[in-house]
């Protein structure tokens, strides 16, 4: 019993220790196509792959409760929207403006919005830091587009 116990055990994790295997190949076009199955018409390279290592290799951080200082976010809240306007220049601010609105529809239609930290890693933003962040872009467009 003990015997078929451990048999069955063994040919179950047999498939995990098993490499996956890519094709390469480049059609007609110039294009490079990667894939599992190896295709009929064209002669392609296969790619073997290395098992993955055990344990998780998800790259998912939790999001922090403090939300991120971003380079392109509107300006600081205790500069007067007039006195901003006069200072920065005509087409700077058209290219704010348009920067302003770009990122506010992406966050918008954006279902889960993902930022880049400092060491490279990525995080996935709440809700919260989702709206704030929506209304920062909201105030930049008002303020660099009127």
């Amino acid at each position: 019993m003990i015997h078929k116990t451990i048999l069955i055990s063994l040919l179950l994790l047999l498939p995990l220790s098993v490499p996956a295997a890519i094709y390469k190949w480049v059609d007609a076009q110039g294009n490079t196509h990667y894939d599992q199955e190896k295709p009929l018409e064209v002669d392609a390279e296969k790619i073997k792959l290395a098992p993955s290592p055990a344990g998780s290799t998800s790259t998912y951080s939790k999001p922090s409760l403090k939300p991120r200082e971003d380079k392109n976010a509107a300006s600081e809240d205790n500069v007067d929207d007039a006195q901003s306007k006069e200072m920065i220049p005509k087409k700077e601010r058209a290219k704010l403006c348009a920067r302003a609105k770009e990122t506010l529809k992406k966050i918008s239609e954006a279902g889960r919005v993902r930022t880049k930290n400092k060491d490279g890693s990525t995080q996935v933003m709440s809700e919260q830091q989702k709206q704030d962040r929506i209304n920062q872009e909201k105030k930049a467009v008002k303020q660099h587009c009127s």
